[in-house]
């Protein structure tokens, strides 16, 4: 028998609509030194998806149990999820997942971790979220740098009353699994010393449905296959606006003083967010602030975002 330990598990969403969904689990556990895979070995994923779940409405949680997909490269198992719930600040939708490896029937090692469906995606120069109903919708995002900790003090009741998302340095797992919970959407500023460490802090950070997207700072070199198959919209923060964008860039974030220069690059390709240094004191002047810089710069475009910063 090969012995494992501590194996990844991998969730996977599939194609999003408001009738149907599937969601795929994997994990790659090697097979026997005869040639033989773990699947024919004997290893199986074993499981269920439980929910939806969410802290500001009634619901009724379902249990669906996934499907063992038989011999292949690695353990693979899957599930069609009727009427599934995306994750959205006002209605925060979770699924409890348990998962089990097994070798023989017995079960060697045991997870349990929160998902859930990213309904969110880009389309040409803009964001677009899922509706109640599973009806995508251009969304502008209006983000503001903000402790995330303060903003989940009350549960994100003011940033989800004045529609805001916060803007985060490296959020941790433990503010992520609070902020998905609670109803906070996070736009994720990704700063880490080089880029196996940023590509790792991405792929931890991909799996939250609180985390709208992830804008990758600093000066590291990413090539665009480290980030095949993200769920998040990855982005760049432009400093220097006579370069070209780098290839895996899906949106940028430029400062309001480069808006106007004709050098940005591709900037009509893809989305932008304007961002800007402005003072505010609390949610709602920050939302006004967000206001205030869109009526700045509309005769330069209608733009996907809008960023506060604050002065100090």
């Amino acid at each position: 028998m090969m012995e494992i330990e501590n194996i990844e598990i991998e969730m996977i969403q599939g194609p999003f609509n408001s009738i149907s969904t599937q969601v795929f689990v994997r994990a790659n556990v090697e097979g026997n030194p005869d040639g033989q895979s773990a699947w024919q070995a004997g290893w199986r994923i074993v499981g269920q998806i439980t929910g939806p779940y969410c802290v500001h409405s009634e619901t009724l949680a379902a249990v669906i149990a996934f499907q063992d997909q038989g011999d292949g490269a690695g353990l693979l198992a899957t599930t069609k999820i009727p009427d599934p719930c995306a994750w959205t600040a006002r209605l925060p939708a979770t699924y409890k997942v348990d998962i089990e490896l097994t070798y023989a029937g017995e079960c060697k090692q045991k997870s349990q971790q929160v998902f859930s469906f990213r309904g969110n995606e880009i389309r040409l120069n803009s964001f677009y979220q899922t509706d109640l109903n599973g009806n995508y919708r251009r969304w502008v995002l209006r983000c503001v740098q903000h402790p995330l900790d303060d903003a989940l003090a009350d549960g994100g009741e003011q940033f989800r009353e004045e529609g805001l998302v916060c803007t985060v340095l490296n959020p941790t797992t433990e503010q992520c699994n609070l902020a998905t919970l609670n109803g906070v959407a996070i736009l994720s500023i990704v700063q880490q010393p080089d880029s196996e460490k940023t590509v790792s802090a991405i792929k931890k950070l991909d799996v939250w449905g609180c985390v709208t997207a992830c804008v990758i700072a600093g000066d590291v070199e990413i090539q665009s296959v480290d980030l095949k198959n993200m769920r998040v919209p990855i982005g760049c923060r432009v400093s220097d606006i006579s370069k070209p964008l780098p290839e895996w860039a899906e949106f940028s974030v430029i400062d309001i003083a480069s808006i106007s220069d004709s050098a940005i690059v591709d900037w009509q390709k893809m989305p932008v967010i304007v961002s800007d240094v402005r003072p505010f004191e609390d949610c709602a002047a920050a939302r006004k602030q967000c206001a205030v810089l869109q009526k700045d710069v509309a005769t330069q475009g209608d733009y996907a975002g809008y960023c506060i910063f604050p002065t100090s």
